[in-house]
């Protein structure tokens, strides 16, 4: 069952235990409800026990959801264009920040912690020499065994690839990570699908998904009463830092969410219950 969307144009193709509806956007779309069932059952949220959040970088966009955890002293940001709210946040709790953004010529402002490469994230193999995956940079950088980090992603879709590539042990190095994931009503092909769904399940083998954030900038689509936006901020914690709780329900977006665009209404994702 496939429903297709064109040029701000929708027609609705289900059965009697499907609704769809897509909010408008300039994109072609086909899309197939088997990988939205699938893709709900990767997107689980569960709650940390004893735990609370914070909000890492500015208002609106730029800001992350994150526990308020931290225990060490390395950070990888990717994807930083002219905001480096979450690398200051991150900096004043005791970071050395390794940022990264081949599209940039400089950063907005230094600070001793900052140590900016005009690099980015391969997402895969035979790219130009300014592109590398993050095995690449850890061992350049002597972090190959560094414990307690954290990274953030925010790479316009080069995260699919990106975190393919990455062996589950070395994800085992990270406290936290947070990511902006995209185009979840793009994925166009089988393989970007297959692709997007084994990574979420990589990511779920390591760290707990306890936090979810729809960004309002993009389109979304609602699927048997579920909204799935087509831009998602994530936050992962390493399953060795927390214990969760399997049976609550979380309520999204949390107290200390905020829209993307403050002059628009932010995504209600409503009730999500993990595992």
């Amino acid at each position: 069952m496939n429903i297709r969307f064109m040029q701000s144009q929708y027609i609705r193709i289900g059965g009697p235990d499907m609704h769809l509806v897509l909010v408008p956007t300039e994109v072609d779309l086909d899309i197939s409800v088997d990988f939205y069932r699938l893709l709900l059952q990767e997107l689980q949220v569960v709650n940390p026990i004893g735990k609370s959040f914070c909000r890492i970088g500015r208002e609106n966009d730029g800001g992350y959801l994150m526990l308020d955890d931290f225990q060490g002293n390395v950070a990888y940001s990717f994807g930083i264009n002219n905001d480096v709210s979450w690398d200051e946040d991150v900096a004043n709790r005791g970071y050395d920040v390794y940022m990264y953004d081949h599209t940039i010529d400089a950063l907005p402002y230094e600070r001793k912690e900052f140590h900016w490469f005009k690099n980015g994230l391969a997402d895969k193999m035979g790219q130009e020499p300014t592109l590398q995956f993050l095995e690449w940079y850890l061992w350049k950088n002597e972090h190959m065994h560094e414990e307690h980090m954290l990274l953030k992603m925010d790479v316009e879709g080069a995260e699919w690839g990106a975190l393919e590539q990455v062996n589950p042990v070395l994800l085992m190095q990270f406290d936290q990570i947070v990511l902006e994931i995209h185009d979840l009503i793009k994925a166009h092909t089988d393989q970007k699908r297959m692709q997007i769904l084994s990574v979420l399940h990589k990511l779920n083998q390591t760290h707990y998904m306890v936090h979810v954030h729809g960004n309002n900038n993009s389109g979304a689509i609602t699927l048997a009463e579920r909204l799935i936006p087509d831009v998602l901020e994530v936050t992962f914690v390493n399953k060795n830092l927390v214990s969760v709780d399997t049976e609550a329900v979380v309520m999204l977006p949390r107290e200390l969410d905020q829209p993307n665009d403050p002059y628009r209404q932010d995504y209600v994702l409503g009730k999500m219950k993990g595992l």
